[in-house]
């Protein structure tokens, strides 16, 4: 079990998911360090911190099966930034399905209501980041994940240690070639080369 202080919520951090297959050491690990950051973000969105470990569990679980998809490595140093990610969507998606059920008023106020959540766009929307990921650098994919979690430019910038016009410049640069790359443009080169790794 991890815990936040004496008195605070527990997960279960378990050697093996559901389905019996080990857990990756790095996302555990990447666990312990983000868990407070989480806990914090969970009280803040939801209220309190109850739902916050079984959050992490499933977040867990999923980027460690992730992970072991997409290659055969030990460590991924980009499993505490994906983890956190994976919260974040887990705990948004929890606060909207806690939120789904609203008195909205008379029948002629429905039209004033937002539409109900599509799921197919959102899942078109993650096959796409899938694809995208292949063509951007390491340095593109963590500054989008940052700017996913509302981290502003300055924070990133001291992240990845360059400058804010340096950090902003090259996500953009680095962003309009894979989609280039991905709409079939050939053309979109950097230094003569076709999807540079930064």
């Amino acid at each position: 079990m991890a815990a936040l202080g004496e008195a605070g919520p527990l997960w279960w951090d378990r050697d093996f998911d559901d389905e019996g297959v080990p857990i990756r050491g790095d996302v555990r690990q990447a666990a312990h360090e983000i868990w407070r950051h989480c806990c914090l973000k969970a009280r803040m969105t939801l209220g309190d911190v109850a739902d916050a470990p079984e959050l992490m569990e499933s977040s867990v679980a999923h980027i460690s099966r992730h992970l072991n998809r997409i290659g055969p490595a030990a460590f991924n140093r980009h499993a505490k930034c994906l983890l956190r990610l994976h919260f974040c969507q887990e705990l948004t998606r929890k606060a909207q399905r806690l939120s789904r059920v609203q008195a909205v008023g008379l029948t002629a106020e429905l039209e004033k209501c937002g539409s109900a959540f599509d799921w197919a766009e959102s899942v078109d929307l993650w096959l796409d980041l899938e694809k995208l990921h292949k063509y951007v650098s390491d340095r593109t994919w963590i500054t989008y994940a940052m700017r996913f979690l509302d981290h502003d430019w300055r924070e990133i910038a001291e992240k990845l240690g360059i400058a804010v016009s340096t950090a902003q410049n090259s996500y953009r640069e680095n962003l309009r070639e894979a989609l280039a790359r991905l709409n079939g443009n050939t053309s979109a080169r950097t230094n003569g080369r076709p999807g540079r790794k930064e």
